[in-house]
This record gives structure tokens, C-alpha cells and sequence, in this order.
């Protein structure tokens, strides 16, 4: 029996190949990456925010539980907006601020985030790119060349000890 492995050929042995229909295996299929901000922590709501709810999220999909770990709620986050799936406040929409610190639901419940928001994902810092090395003298024909350090004239003595600058050194002594 032979596997699709998505190259358009079809295995039976690795160093077999029969040419095949261009499909793809499932476990090829990469779900997209969220860009829902991060709301999982704990948030009080209800008058004067007296309420502990926990939210859970994977990705745009989040739970809201009571404190005693009892579902209030799941929701999807799509850029700002929440949207309530399941429970008699399915449809009510919610408005996450841009530090994600507080959703503003359109019921007119306001959920706090009480512990700190996560730290924002942030693109790495570029890394630098070293100068160019200064172009290098062409060498003079019977010298050995000095520009990585050569002995130069001399052999290490005299004036040309250790090159005549470059990475080798100065003139030395005479």
C-alpha cells in the first residue's frame, strides 16, 4: 500500500517513487495563526466589579468560567471584537481595548482584567549586519602580502616585522 505524500508522487518505498494525483494529506493542513490579542487571566465584572470570572483562550477561541470553574460562556476574538457563542448572551458582542485590559460588551457589561495583561507578542529585534571589511591593497609582487598579519619584509625583523600595518602590526624596531 502505498502513502500520498503530497509531492505528487506516490511512495510504496522511499526510493520508489510512481507519479500521482497533487493532493495533500491532512495532517499537512496548518490552521492559521490567531492575531487575538491575549485575554486569558482573571477579570471582575458586575456592579462595582463584586464578579470573578477566569478567561481561557486558544487562539480566537475563549471560555469565560465563575470562579468555581462553571462555564459562563464561550466566545471567538477576531481583531477587537468578542462575540458570545453559546449561553442566553449568544450574539452580544464585546469591544476589547487596545491593551487588552478591559471588553466593553454590548449587554453593557464591563469585564476588568484584574491581574496583568500578558506581555504583547513583539517582532525580535533586527539583527545588526557587521561593516564591510576595508578593501584589501593588491600585493606587491615579491612581498608577501601584509593585510591578514604576513611576516612582510624580513621575515618579523627589521622594518618590516609583522607587516607593514593592516591586521599584522606597525613597522617594528630597527
Amino acid at each position: 500500500m502505498s502513502e500520498n505524500y503530497g509531492s505528487g508522487y506516490y511512495a510504496t518505498d522511499p526510493f520508489q517513487m510512481e507519479p500521482g494525483p497533487q493532493t495533500f494529506p491532512s495532517h499537512a493542513q496548518v490552521p492559521p495563526i490567531s492575531t487575538a490579542p491575549d485575554l486569558t487571566g482573571t477579570w471582575s465584572m458586575g456592579a462595582e466589579n463584586q464578579q470573578i470570572v477566569a478567561i481561557t483562550q486558544q487562539g480566537a477561541s475563549a471560555t469565560c468560567a465563575w470562579a468555581n470553574g462553571a462555564i459562563l460562556f464561550q466566545f471567538t476574538i477576531e481583531g477587537n471584537t468578542a462575540t458570545i457563542l453559546t449561553s442566553q448572551y449568544q450574539g452580544t458582542t464585546g469591544t476589547i481595548a487596545a491593551d487588552a485590559s478591559v471588553i466593553e460588551w454590548s449587554n453593557r457589561t464591563i469585564f476588568t482584567r484584574t491581574d496583568p495583561a500578558p506581555a504583547m507578542a513583539q517582532q525580535p529585534a533586527p539583527v545588526p549586519i557587521d561593516p564591510p571589511l576595508p578593501p584589501q591593497q593588491p600585493p606587491v609582487p615579491g612581498e608577501a602580502s601584509s593585510a591578514w598579519g604576513g611576516a612582510g619584509k624580513g621575515a618579523g625583523a627589521g622594518k618590516g616585522g609583522g607587516g607593514k600595518g593592516g591586521y599584522g602590526g606597525g613597522k617594528g624596531n630597527v
